[in-house]
């Protein structure tokens, strides 16, 4: 079993995999405690109900389909929630330390686009926490055997048979640039997409080559429109700051100035919810703010929060801003403006997590389940290790993978010769000046607001750039990352395509050319495909 990642959701389904004594391979570029999964701040949700509110699963999965408007699985939501008490409590056993309240139960916040409190978290470095807890697991089925690392190591493609079955994969060692065969299922726990857009709040290393590879290779695609963008980052020159939901948990209050006095808009349009309603509905409100009157960004005010929230809730979070942005958020206000965060829309799986190519299994991030047209904050955490425990369940009930033979060395060679034939391209090109232009396109176009002009712009200038890159060659550039630039530009055009042609706002994705919902054309499932190098987009009814 090779698993491509070694976040939450890879960690998790290689220990349930080791546990009944599966042979596991952890592939990544660098080790468990440098993912992104490390930099998830606010919680993972469970509906515990230790707070005298009456909460449910049954109220979790009403909330977590309504947020992703009605997109989602509604078979595969309705277990994870049912199973989220079981999780959050799983990982409490193997040693993540969440805060406890004063009767020794998990501590629970509200999080937005939920009325009740249902998220648990570590202070504010609850995906650190659960890190860290996961990587002893791994570490004791490691001494025994059952899972191998290979860090330093990138995933380049998927090895299909004549049956169109996987049976492995290749990897290239960073250090060495030697190629190498893995032989046996795969699962793709890669995460988002990020390297399509540039900056994100997410971790460079998901660059989303794995999911064009696979996407390249006919493994299908959904809703790669829905994008989330967090409400609250901070921009410096070189990276996106986040500003955890967790800072509006517990009492952070987002305004303007109108008129010289300070207007907190969200609590007079939004009384009950104020600011914790649904982060689609939140970076909306931002950005349409913003837009009368004339601003870059809106303010968070934290500082009617007390000393002790901030030492026991929020712990690290007013040394990180001081230190990384050199604002004090008990005493002065932050600016904030929304920005790429999340991925709901990825490589299309089933409620077991299996894909529409035998042998190929995708988990977390880049795996579109759960989470519809917008993801409930805390959902995230919850949805990468369910979908580690089930994925593990579904490998082990799918049987061994396909006979391979021994043909690790033609595999190899065929894979650097269509590497190696880039050079034979007629034109000179430069990778770095197309891929800056490619990012630029798809943050202009897939932004917070979209319409059909500004898509069907950025489509067109995506197409030359993968005119270029088919026809180019880059003498300064890796030869590697040359041919999956390519691929890269393929995934593009599939997520444009997907925004054209959902003609409806929905969630994440906000037409203003059509600004309403569309339940009768477009309650569905965006599928996109890549069969005889042509990009097919198809609607397709959800459980």
């Amino acid at each position: 079993m090779v698993i491509i990642g070694s976040g939450l959701s890879g960690l998790t389904a290689a220990i349930n995999l080791a546990k009944n004594n599966c042979n596991v391979i952890l592939v990544s570029q660098m080790g468990s405690e440098c993912t992104q999964s490390v930099m998830a701040a606010g919680g993972i949700n469970a509906s515990l109900n230790t707070k005298g509110e009456n909460d449910s699963s049954e109220e979790h999965f009403k909330e977590t389909i309504k947020s992703g408007m009605y997109l989602a699985d509604s078979e595969a939501v309705w277990n994870m929630t049912e199973n989220a008490e079981e999780v959050v409590r799983w990982l409490h056993s193997i040693g993540t330390a969440f805060n406890l309240d004063e009767n020794y139960n998990i501590e629970l916040r509200n999080f937005g686009g939920q009325k009740k409190k249902r998220t648990a978290f570590a202070m504010s470095n609850t995906g650190k926490q659960v890190m860290a807890a996961l990587i002893e697991q791994t570490r004791r089925y490691e001494l025994l055997g059952l899972i191998k690392r290979y860090p330093h190591h990138c995933f380049q493609e998927i090895i299909l048979n004549e049956k169109m079955i996987c049976i492995g994969c290749l990897i290239k060692d960073e250090y060495s640039d030697k190629i190498e065969v893995l032989y046996g299922k795969v699962v793709a726990a890669s995460g988002g997409m990020n390297g399509l857009f540039g900056i994100t709040t997410g971790s460079s290393l998901n660059t989303g080559v794995v999911t064009a590879d696979l996407f390249f290779h006919g493994v299908k695609a959904a809703n790669l429109e829905m994008i989330q963008y967090h409400p609250t980052t901070y921009r410096t020159q070189s990276r996106l700051f986040l500003i955890s939901e967790s800072a509006r948990a517990e009492g952070g209050r987002l305004f303007i100035y109108r008129n010289n006095e300070k207007w907190y808009f969200l609590e007079e349009k939004y009384p009950q919810m104020k600011n914790l309603i649904a982060r689609d509905e939140l970076s909306l409100e931002i950005y349409n703010v913003c837009q009368e009157y004339n601003l870059e960004y809106v303010l968070l005010d934290m500082t009617q929060v007390c000393e002790e929230v901030f030492r026991s809730k929020l712990f690290g979070f007013v040394d990180s801003c001081i230190e990384f942005i050199n604002i004090n958020p008990m005493t002065e206000y932050l600016p904030v403006y929304p920005a790429i965060h999340y991925f709901m829309g990825g490589i299309y799986v089933d409620s077991k997590h299996r894909t529409n190519i035998e042998g190929v299994y995708a988990i977390g991030e880049c795996a579109c389940q759960y989470h519809g047209a917008n993801r409930l904050g805390g959902n995230s955490l919850l949805s990468t290790v369910y979908g580690g425990k089930i994925v593990a369940q579904a490998v082990l009930e799918d049987g061994n993978t396909e006979e391979v033979g021994t043909y690790s060395a033609s595999y190899i060679s065929q894979y650097i010769e269509k590497v190696q034939g880039i050079k034979e391209h007629p034109n000179y090109i430069s990778i770095n000046k197309l891929k800056k232009h490619k990012n630029e396109v798809m943050n202009q176009c897939m932004g917070i607001v979209r319409d059909e002009d500004r898509i069907e712009y950025a489509i067109g200038i995506i197409h030359d750039i993968l005119k270029q890159t088919e026809q180019g060659y880059d003498p300064r550039a890796d030869l590697y990352t040359q041919y999956m630039f390519y691929k890269e530009v393929i995934l593009c055009l599939a997520m444009l395509y997907s925004a054209r042609d959902r003609k409806e706002s929905r969630g994440a994705h906000f037409r203003k050319d059509y600004p309403d919902s569309n339940d009768k054309h477009f309650r569905k499932t965006t599928v996109a495909s890549y069969v005889n190098e042509t990009i097919q987009i198809d609607f397709v009814d959800i459980n």
